[in-house]
């Protein structure tokens, strides 16, 4: 919870500073700079972010599939073996 309120003001935060962004007349240079600086790390931590989900998508996809794969080998095994004792 307190992780998600973390999440939540740092995207406040960048919002009014990509808000102020377009009112430069009252800005000076370094701390425009400044700003920059900051939004480049937030896009790097962001891309960063997007980059490890993409792979543990990935990874959760491919569990999936061998779960479905192993369910369906289950259910055919145990489908044999009821016609098996059938013939018994």
């Amino acid at each position: 919870e307190a992780l998600r309120a973390q999440v939540v003001e740092r995207e406040r935060h960048l919002e009014r500073m990509a808000g102020d962004a377009t009112n430069i007349e009252n800005i000076d240079l370094a701390e425009l700079q400044r700003r920059h600086r900051m939004l480049a790390a937030a896009y790097r931590t962001d891309r960063r972010k997007i980059d490890d989900l993409t792979g543990q998508l990935a990874q959760l996809k491919t569990a999936l599939g061998t779960q479905e794969q192993l369910q369906t080998a289950y259910s055919e095994l145990k489908e044999a073996h009821r016609k098996q004792a059938l013939h018994m």
